[in-house]
Parts: C-alpha cells; structure tokens; sequence
C-alpha cells in the first residue's frame, strides 16, 4: 500500500528581519511534521536554521529590500510559485495575504500590534513610517477576514481584533509564543565579559513605543535617591530619529557614565546578560506576546515590567509593574526591588515559574496541527 501525500505547506516569513519574528522561525522550523514545507525568508537567518528533510527554502532576496519590493514579490512572485509547488495551506507569518485569491487554504498569524494601536502610531513622525503602519492596518484586516484560520498569539490579541472585525471567515487559536531552552539553563551562563559589574538591563529595539526616554528619567530620578554601583544597560537595534532622542536626555542629565547603550547583542549570548543582571526591565507600551518578556522571566531574576497589556497577561504576579508613562513609578520600584535581596529571590523565584508555562515545543506543535487541521 504506497503512503500518503504528503500536505504541502509554504510560509513566507520574508518580513521576519530582527528580534521576536526571527525568534519564532527559528523554533517554528527546528523540528517538522510529515509535509513538504516550502519556506521563503531572509538569508541571514536561513544560514541559521539548520536543513532538515523535507524543508526547503525558496530564494526571494532580490525582493526583500524594504516594504514595496515584498509587497510586490507577495502579489506577483508569490501566487506563481504556489501554484506551481501545488502548496495545500500558505502560512503567512506576518499576517498579509496577496490581493490576489490563492489556490489554497491560507492561515495568518497576527503578530504586529503597532498597526492596531493609533495612540503608538501617532508617537511617530509623520512621514512614511506612521504612513506604512497605517496601511499594514488595513492590509491585515483584510487579511483576517478572509483567512481560513488566524493564529493569535495572546488572549488580549485576540479581543482587539475581535473588537475591530467581530465579523471573520475563518476559524482562530490562541498559540502562545515559547522560551527556548537555553535561558533556563541559567547555571552555566558566565557573566558577559562587557559587564564586569553590577548592571539593571533592558533589551528591546530603542523606538518610540518601548518608553527608553522614560526608562532614563526614571533612572535619574532614583540617582537623586539612592548612590549605587550599579549602571542601566540597554541592549538592542536602535530606530535612528528616538535613539538621537534617548542619546541627547542621557547627556542633558549627566549620566553617560551610568547609562550604556551597547547595541544589538548576538542572540545566542543574550541568555547570560538576562542571567547577571540584578534587574531586568521591560516597559513597552505595545506588544502581542513579547519574547523579550518569556527571556526575561525564565532567566531566573526579578521583573519589572509595563502594566500595558498583554504583559500582565504573560507574566501575571511573577512581575512587579509600573505605568511606562510614570518615571516616577519605575523609579519607586527599582529603589524597593534593588535594595532588597528577599524580594530579588522571590521575583525571581516567581519569573522562572511562570516561564515554565511557556514552551517553544508546545507553540511548534499546536502551529503544526493548526495548519495541518485546515487543509
């Protein structure tokens, strides 16, 4: 008796270019059902993920230089090669459909909560970026109400867009993102040789959503407070216009030598700056289930983080948090948390628990059912 077809499945995952979208492609294809998967995203981060069988990767990086030469590769590129792969379900991980109907099943995943959040879209310049998440709002909606099924990654994802288009096609899960294995291992993890001393950290791309300016005047208002060792580190790519921002308040208050902004920090070394700080922040005002939050958290030490949801949602009482708008909060929180070694040991205690009811296997799974059950 000759075997089954196998279901063939593309993702595009062009738009997956830094932080928690390539996070999720990585443990997404680590390990692949029985199927055909056909995956088209950035090269630097296919160099990353190792080939499995029955994984390929499709090259588009002619048309991966910025948002307009994507958009046209997914109207005009895209619906070829799925027709001629005879794809079964196309996974769109950013969540866009073409404008064109495809000859297959279609599954989304919503990611990206700026474009549904007029408040943060409006913290932006006028100019194309205010411009383009506009557009992303609208290409999205479209998107979910044509879908044959929507992956939502949070329950408060899920109640926003449910809000905004009550009436959808298709069917939705909530599918939590995971927290890979290797922040957990927090015994191993020797102190980053660039931080020889006692350091708060907060990871996260310096933009105007993630609150870095309010992060700095809380800062100075605990230095008026409290003498310390201790220096605020921020890790992370930075949006060019608020980094100026952020660089300029640093100097006006006089805190270079407390303050370091060291970048963009190679994912597989990120673990041990989570481990050895003494506190890690996290104070974004817009966020879907942000995986900067789960690193956190399994990392073994306290959290303060923003009361904006979903964060309350994913890291409910193992966190203690703060109005990203207050300075005035974060610095009351950091004087009652860094001064108390009992209350460090039992926020941390609390963050490694709650991790735990994150798993990047479990989001594999449950990913892989959805898209196999729609076929």
């Amino acid at each position: 008796m000759s075997e089954p077809a196998r279901s063939r499945i593309f993702i595009n995952a062009m738009n997956s270019l830094q932080g928690g979208g390539q996070t999720y492609l990585r443990h997404l294809i680590h390990d692949v059902p029985q199927a055909e998967v056909y995956v088209a995203a950035p090269q630097a981060l296919v160099r990353e993920i190792s080939t499995l069988p029955y994984v390929h990767f499709l090259n588009a990086e002619r048309w991966n230089s910025g948002f307009i030469h994507r958009t046209l590769w997914e109207n005009l590129i895209l619906p070829v090669w799925i027709r001629k792969l005879k794809i079964d379900v196309y996974f769109s991980a950013g969540g866009l459909l073409p404008f064109r109907r495809l000859p297959c099943k279609t599954v989304v995943a919503f990611r990206n909560m700026l474009p549904f959040s007029a408040e943060n879209r409006r913290k932006f310049p006028l100019g194309f970026k205010r411009f383009r998440y506009a557009l992303l709002k609208w290409g999205l909606s479209r998107a979910f109400k044509t879908a044959d099924a929507i992956i939502f990654i949070s329950h408060f994802a899920k109640q926003v867009i449910d809000h905004e288009l009550p009436k959808r096609r298709g069917i939705s899960q909530v599918i939590y993102h995971g927290v890979g294995e290797n922040y957990r291992r927090t015994q191993s993890l020797n102190r980053p040789t660039d931080l020889p001393f006692e350091y708060v950290l907060y990871v996260s791309i310096l933009n105007v959503y993630k609150a870095q300016l309010e992060v700095v005047e809380a800062w100075s208002e605990l230095r008026k407070c409290r003498s310390t060792q201790e220096k605020l580190v921020f890790v992370g790519p930075e949006y060019g216009p608020y980094a100026e921002k952020v660089r300029a308040r640093i100097s006006e208050l006089k805190l270079d030598n407390e303050i370091l902004l060291l970048g963009p920090v190679d994912y597989q070394k990120l673990p041990a700056y989570y481990h050895h700080a003494k506190i890690n922040i996290f104070a974004s005002t817009c966020e879907n289930c942000p995986n900067i939050l789960l690193e956190a958290l399994a990392s073994e030490t306290p959290v303060l983080c923003s009361n904006v949801e979903p964060m309350p949602e994913i890291a409910e009482k193992a966190a203690i948090y703060f109005s990203p708008q207050k300075p005035q909060e974060l610095s009351a929180a950091l004087m009652k948390v860094l001064d108390d070694d009992q209350l460090r040991r039992q926020l941390a205690s609390l963050a490694a628990q709650r991790a735990k009811k994150f798993s990047w296997d479990n989001t594999r799974m449950e990913t892989w059912n959805l898209l196999k059950a729609v076929i």
